[in-house]
């Protein structure tokens, strides 16, 4: 049982902090998602507050929406 907690604690520990890329970086990184994992980028990226990149995701969603 211990392994599989320790296993958890390491997963949490993964970060998608891509807030130090260029603006045209982030985009190429979300051009070609389909709208279902944008909006799952959006909500992780809000609970970060990483504001720009929801911006940038915000952004395919809404012209993908059409």
């Amino acid at each position: 049982m211990k392994r599989i907690s320790e296993r958890r604690t390491k997963a949490n520990v993964v970060s998608f902090d891509i807030s130090d890329l260029s603006e045209q970086e982030i985009h190429q990184l979300f051009k070609d998602l389909p709208v279902k994992s944008l909006k799952q980028w959006l909500n992780y990226y809000v609970g970060k507050e990483q504001y720009e990149i929801c911006k940038v995701i915000k952004e395919y969603i809404d012209i993908k929406s059409r």
